[in-house]
Order: structure tokens, then C-alpha cells, then sequence
């Protein structure tokens, strides 16, 4: 059965694509029909439901079918039980092609690759000030007395009654303004929440997982920023992304969104890109999607519904800890801190805290301990491990916080595994 739809514009959450593909929201049995014209019952594994719920939401950043088409080949293939029924993916693939080609594309910003900067040059080039030409007439004011306007004209006569049109004005050059100061902006859920073992089980397979090469970039910083008319409100929405340059990339923002983003804090990282990865892991329930900037007309992808305090101890509970070097030269992660990962509980929503802070039978010399002792995670602090080792990267990172409430002058997800 070829799906219908009365959609104009590519989908935005998976109920609304499960329901334009005619698939179930969450799906456990094969799509295809039997000779009977019965759907088949045989179960689609929990790993496969999983991967298809995942691939649905990857679908929704591409924007159009052209974009999507090989995740939605995948998705096809996987509806449809192993044992009978694979080969009828690629039809239900042309099926899809119809409904979802005619809709209108979406531009869907992916903000989690590569620090997209325009050069320094051409950054530099770009001047706030500009001459503004006025061809309107000038409104004269009512008098008695006429006033004469010059006009770099020749001599010409001209009858009395036929009015005389003004030359433009060169105005004063002013400051390019923001599109649309007091623009509303409005959101909508990233993804379907997650519970914290699922949460958990996310972040630790992508700690584990080896450095891709964006993720072996240092140098960089962690930043988090609001709009500027809700900077006095209880709990904005905040924006949370990477750049090697803060205040350029606020210009960025400033030229192409028009506002001036308010700066909550800046956070030096090494594998700041994985740094980033991690941090908007870990605020999976809060993340939130704009459904579209009036200014660039694009769907902004990082921001979330957090307060500032809590993402800054986020962001600074993983700087510190990746300043702990926990990955070697070619970006795969040390044995120790392997180990440690995989001790840990995934269903403890402070796992996390743990293994960042908690103190390790490896992080004390042999000699240090007497015979018997045989301790792990602990955070003893009357141990013989400092307080800055214990809580290197959290406490201790209040120095590298800048927070600022200066309106000065973003990008990276969402092709990722966390999207």
C-alpha cells in the first residue's frame, strides 16, 4: 500500500515521518505483507528496532529525500524480517520516494563538523559599518517659507507645477542592526527522551569508541551562550557548542543570525570536539531543535533547556577529565580507563561523577599502600591523594569559566551517534 500524505514540508519528528512512511513508531514485527495480504508477524530484533528508531531521527536532520535516501534504503531493510520478506525493502524504498520528494526541503543545520569560520581575512574584511543610500523623497515640513534642496544637476528649465524630484541622500553610515531584534524563537524536543541506562550506555560507548580525526583537535574551547533578551531570565535556553575562537565565532553568529549573543561561559578543551560529543550526551533529555531562525532560515540543532550552572559543571567535569590525557597517540583510550568505564553502573545517574572524580587502586603508588589495603572507588578525602587530583576538572576548574555579561561582536551535529 503506497502511503499518502497531506504534508507540504519535510518531517520534523519521527511520529510525523513513521507516519508519512506507514511504519510503525515503534516497530517490532515485519512491514511486509504475506500471500494472504496479512502483515507478517514474524518480530524485528531489539537491536534492529533500536537502529531504526536512530536512523529515523538522522533522516529528519537531512531535510530532503535526496539527502536521506541511502539512511531510508537502510530503514527499508530492516522492516522487513530476514527470513522472508528482505527483498521487498528496495520497493518500499520507491514507495517512500514518492511521498517524501515533493515535500518542501528543509535546510537542517548540521553543527557538529568541522569549525566553519570564514578565514581570518575575510572575517577581518567584513566591516559593521556601511553608507546607506536613501532614494526616498525627503518629507519637507510644513512652512511657508520653501526650502530649496541642491541638486548636483545641470540647468535645466522646467515648468513651475511639475514638482521637482530630490537627488538621494547620502545619510550618515550607521551600524548594521540585527534582522529582527525582538525575533521570537521557538523549539521543539531534539529526539524521543531517553532513560538514564539508556542515556548512560550511549555516553559510555562513545568514550570507548577511538578518536575520529575532528575529534583529535586541541586548542579549543567549549562555549555557552543565550540570546540577548532572555540573558536576565531564570532559565533561558542556552546554546552549547565548540570554536578555536570564541569572539569570532559570536561575530559569526551576530552577521548571519542578527543578535548579539550573551556569553555564559568559555571553557579551554583539548579534543574539544569529543568534549562536546560528550556534554551534549549527557543533556539528551534536555536538548531542543529550533524549528527555524527567521533570520538564516535554518533549523539550529544545540541548543538546550538547562540552566547555566549545571551545563557549566557538565562542561567542566569532562575538560578536566580529557586534560587527563585518557586517550594515547593514535586516539585509542588507555586500558585504565577503560577498566573503569566498564566497572561502571550504567544505571547510576552518577556514574559519571565517579569516574571522574572517584579514586582509583592505580592512582596511588604501591609503596603508599600497606599490606591488606585494597580500596576502589572511593573519594576519601582524607586519603593521601590531593583534593586537586581527586577533583581535577570540576571544583578546581573555576579559573578557566568566563562568564561575562558583555554583548559582544556557532555549529558543529547532527550526522552523528548522538545526534
Amino acid at each position: 500500500m503506497t502511503p499518502t500524505t497531506s504534508y507540504i514540508s519535510w518531517p520534523t519528528t519521527t511520529a510525523s515521518l513513521s507516519e508519512l512512511l506507514n511504519i510503525d513508531t515503534d516497530v517490532k514485527k515485519c512491514h511486509a505483507l504475506t500471500k494472504r495480504n496479512a502483515r507478517c508477524k514474524k518480530d524485528i530484533s531489539k537491536a534492529n528496532s533500536a537502529l531504526i528508531a536512530y536512523l529515523l531521527e538522522k533522516v529528519i536532520t537531512r531535510g530532503s529525500f535526496s539527502a536521506a535516501q541511502a539512511t531510508l534504503q537502510e530503514v527499508s531493510c530492516l522492516i522487513m524480517c530476514r527470513r522472508y520478506h528482505q527483498e521487498e525493502g528496495p520497493a518500499r524504498l520507491a514507495e517512500w520516494e514518492t511521498v517524501l520528494k515533493p515535500l518542501k526541503v528543509v535546510l537542517i543545520k548540521n553543527e557538529d563538523k568541522e569549525d566553519t569560520l570564514k578565514p581570518e581575512k575575510e572575517t577581518d574584511n567584513m566591516s559593521p559599518i556601511t553608507a546607506v543610500i536613501s532614494s526616498q523623497p525627503q518629507i519637507q515640513p510644513k512652512s511657508n517659507t520653501p526650502i530649496t534642496i541642491p541638486t548636483p544637476r545641470r540647468r535645466s528649465q522646467s515648468s513651475p507645477s511639475t514638482p521637482t524630484k530630490p537627488s538621494p541622500k547620502l545619510l550618515q553610515p550607521k551600524l548594521l542592526s540585527p534582522k529582527s531584534p525582538k525575533a521570537s524563537h521557538e523549539f521543539e524536543d531534539f529526539s524521543r527522551p531517553r532513560s538514564t541506562l539508556e542515556t548512560n550506555k550511549a555516553m559510555k560507548k562513545l568514550l570507548l569508541r577511538p578518536l575520529k580525526e575532528q575529534e583529535t583537535k586541541n586548542g579549543g574551547n567549549i562555549y555557552l551562550y543565550t540570546y540577548p533578551e532572555s540573558y536576565h531570565d531564570a532559565h533561558p535556553y542556552i546554546k552549547i557548542g565548540f570554536s578555536q575562537d570564541v569572539r569570532k565565532r559570536m561575530q559569526n553568529w551576530k552577521y548571519r543570525c542578527g543578535y548579539d549573543a550573551k556569553v555564559l561561559g568559555e571553557f579551554p578543551a583539548e579534543h574539544y570536539v569529543k568534549v562536546e560529543r560528550i556534554v551534549h550526551a549527557q543533556l539528551w533529555n534536555q536538548r531542543k531543535r529550533e524549528k527555524v531562525c527567521s533570520a538564516c532560515n535554518v533549523r539550529h540543532q544545540e541548543w538546550f533547556k538547562v540552566d547555566a550552572m549545571t551545563a557549566s559543571k557538565i562542561i567542566a567535569l569532562w575538560t578536566g577529565w580529557m586534560r587527563r590525557e585518557p586517550y594515547d597517540e593514535e586516539g585509542n583510550i588507555l586500558d585504565k580507563w577503560r577498566v573503569r568505564v566498564e566497572g561502571l553502573d550504567m544505571a547510576d545517574p552518577d556514574c559519571w561523577d565517579l569516574l571522574v572524580k572517584g579514586l582509583f587502586d592505580d592512582d596511588v603508588e604501591e609503596s603508599e599502600l600497606s599490606e591488606g589495603d585494597n580500596f576502589a572507588w572511593s573519594s576519601d578525602e582524607q586519603s593521601e591523594i590531593s583534593e586537586e587530583d581527586t577533583f581535577r576538572g570540576y571544583e578546581t576548574d573555576k579559573p578557566e569559566i568566563t562568564f561575562t555579561d558583555d554583548e559582544s561582536d556557532d555549529e558543529a551535529y547532527v550526522e552523528d551517534d548522538e545526534r
